[in-house]
């Protein structure tokens, strides 16, 4: 699944339980997490979505609050991101999330953001397996025509 793809069916609220934001455009990274929060209404952002800076070994306590339904009602978003792509995420974690995804909590999405994923680590095979993948890849031309069109458009501009 391109960001493209992952915007749409966010637009139309058929999302998945888990996705994995992997590659290196940075720039797109940023494009899709703008749009998860703006779908969230802007009343109810502080209580269904939740950006969490990973931290190894800590998981499990965040996997637990994506099991709660949220205060308002609807769907909570939890975007997680780390600087070193969950390459020390540990043995602990892998299994809190192994056992999370078999058993998603129906009130939440989890995204997951690496730009340079080390594949060879469990954690992201885990994703890589169970989640959704958004592959975050430089666009062709025509893509990002179509995309700066669309930017533009959302800013009230045209082509």
């Amino acid at each position: 699944m391109g960001p493209a793809e992952f915007i749409t069916a966010l637009r139309k609220g058929s999302l998945e339980a888990a996705y994995f934001f992997s590659g290196p455009d940075r720039f797109l990274h940023q494009e899709c997490r703008e749009a998860v929060r703006a779908s969230v209404p802007e009343e109810s952002r502080s209580w269904c979505l939740t950006e969490v800076e990973y931290e190894p070994g800590l998981l499990e306590r965040e996997l637990q609050a994506a099991r709660q339904m949220p205060m308002l009602g609807g769907r909570s978003f939890f975007l997680f991101s780390d600087p070193n792509d969950f390459k020390q995420a540990t043995d602990e974690d892998t299994e809190a999330l192994r056992l999370y995804l078999e058993e998603p909590s129906p009130f939440a999405t989890l995204i997951f953001s690496a730009a340079e994923p080390d594949r060879r680590r469990r954690f992201t095979q885990l994703l890589e397996k169970k989640a959704t993948v958004v592959e975050m890849r430089p666009l062709s031309v025509r893509q990002a025509a179509a995309w700066a069109r669309e930017f533009l458009h959302r800013a009230g501009g045209e082509v």
